[in-house]
């Protein structure tokens, strides 16, 4: 089974966004994994966050964050501090807490960033509120051989 990594999602993002549907409605290309690609909420399991997933939560503009800076001198200090466009791929945070690590892929600067975030729950919910496809037993086969 194919991995693919978020600068090549990013390197041909305008193929995915075409094909967008194709990949929801086909769980062999829907189920693509993606490197470094999860979310995890304490006290919830963690879980993969696959192509199609990422593909419904961006292009929904759900895993989308726009960030800005306050100042210049902010800037200066914290060059991650720019401003920008975020699609989150990785979050991992504790629900009772705010200690939360994010990392998105910059439209600005072509590299995954480290982000902060708020409403962690807010993005959990997201997440489990898009529908997948049934895996076809295709991939499942692949899954246990993974195994």
């Amino acid at each position: 089974m194919q991995t693919l990594k978020i600068s090549q999602i990013f390197s041909n993002f305008a193929f995915y966004q075409t094909q967008y549907l194709q990949i929801l409605s086909n769980s062999d290309q829907y189920y693509t994994e993606v490197e470094g690609a999860y979310i995890h909420v304490w006290p919830f399991e963690k879980q993969k966050l696959y192509l199609g997933d990422l593909l419904q939560l961006w292009l929904g503009h759900k895993f989308v964050v726009e960030t800005k800076s306050d100042s210049l001198f902010d800037v200066l200090n914290d060059p991650s501090e720019i401003a920008g466009v975020y699609h989150l791929y990785k979050i991992e945070g504790h629900l009772f807490s705010n200690q939360t690590i994010a990392l998105g892929w910059s439209e600005c600067t072509k590299q995954s960033q480290e982000v902060h975030i708020e409403q962690l729950f807010k993005l959990y919910c997201l997440f489990k509120s898009i529908s997948r496809p049934a895996a076809t037993s295709h991939t499942l086969q692949s899954y246990k051989s993974a195994i």
